[in-house]
């Protein structure tokens, strides 16, 4: 019986396997085309100019570019983990361009693979949520065969987050949160962004404090976790110069992502002072009161910055983006006569939409 089940999630994985990547590369003929890649989007072209830069001039990453704000120069505003890993990857093969195309799609299929072990005790939930990976309109275009923007490592990065997550506050065990603050430091070098993937985690236990029914280690590891990145990116930010080449912002990489780090941790603290104090002294609101109100007087001394520059970030998110607007950003480049993708997607990409 045991057999026959292994035999049956063998199957059906392979089965959606071998659907995920047809969806992902009909594009290949496309890519291919000419001598050059021929890519989706023009996105992917300065990834392909950063990821080019490292592989030729291997570890060095390409900060200052002469081609940005042209003839002056400029400091890339993207931070670099991405663009590394592409060149890292694809530095051991003779021609790194036949790989490069296909990472997007790899990167995805991580995601992919995570979500159905995860998931794999019950068949029916792993093959729902991997249909809806492979089928996800806006998951296949930033994951076919010649996009080599950062969105489906994006991806992986949230899905292994979360499962981390989910273990960490299960079994409260020390590798996995080692991993958490690993995979967040990598978030942020990856996306100035990164702070939306941890507002799912943020939201959930701040619920779980309000009810009662959080365990006490969370409050204690999520303060640990966060202010470890918080220092790292401040070591960071030291280090590579950036925070002397770009403003305040929740657009690139800056001290506000920091500060993100460091507000994060101090709610978690104050959360875990707070359990500390109710196990101590019994449920006194006056005490818990007095801490927070402490803690928030700090909080907007120190970070007087932050609040409004969080502020800014949600008009922006309200007025122009809407809900995943942002993920969008290339579809009119389906709608334009410039690129001639149009014609290779226009039979099936909108199928299934997000």
């Amino acid at each position: 019986m045991n057999w026959e089940r292994k035999s049956t999630k063998t199957i059906i994985f392979l089965i959606l396997s071998f659907i995920f990547i047809l969806l992902r590369i009909d594009t290949i003929s496309y890519v291919f085309k000419y001598p050059f890649l021929n890519l989706i989007d023009p996105d992917s072209y300065y990834h392909l100019r950063r990821i080019t830069f490292t592989i030729n001039n291997f570890p060095e990453i390409l900060t200052f570019d002469p081609y940005l704000s042209y003839p002056y120069g400029e400091f890339s505003p993207w931070p670099p983990f991405f663009d590394f890993l592409c060149a890292l990857i694809s530095l051991p093969f003779p021609d790194p361009n036949r790989i490069l195309p296909f990472l997007n799609l790899l990167f995805l299929f991580f995601a992919f693979l995570i979500v159905f072990i995860y998931t794999r005790n019950n068949i029916k939930v792993a093959t729902i949520a991997c249909f809806f990976i492979s089928f996800s309109g806006i998951l296949r275009i930033y994951s076919s065969a010649g996009r080599l923007d950062h969105h489906a490592f994006e991806m992986l990065i949230v899905t292994a987050l979360s499962v981390k997550f989910v273990e960490y506050y299960d079994r409260n065990n020390l590798l996995d949160l080692t991993i958490i603050i690993l995979i967040l430091i990598i978030s942020f070098l990856t996306w100035p962004g990164a702070m939306i993937y941890s507002v799912p985690l943020i939201i959930f236990t701040l619920y779980k404090n309000f009810t009662g029914n959080n365990p006490v280690h969370i409050n204690k590891g999520l303060f640990v976790a966060y202010h470890i990145v918080a220092i790292f990116l401040s070591i960071y930010l030291k280090l590579s110069g950036t925070a002397d080449n770009y403003p305040y912002s929740y657009k690139f990489l800056s001290p506000f992502q920091r500060d993100f780090c460091f507000v994060t941790s101090i709610i978690f603290f104050t959360f875990y002072l707070s359990n500390k104090i109710s196990f101590k002294y019994g449920n006194k609101k006056s005490l818990y009161f007095l801490i927070w109100v402490a803690n928030s007087i700090l909080v907007l001394i120190v970070f007087k910055n932050f609040f409004s520059e969080i502020f800014s970030g949600l008009m922006f998110i309200g007025k122009k983006e809407y809900v995943l607007k942002t993920a969008e950003e290339a579809s009119p480049l389906f709608f334009s006569n410039v690129y001639s993708i149009t014609q290779e997607f226009q039979r099936n990409i909108f199928l299934f939409t997000p």
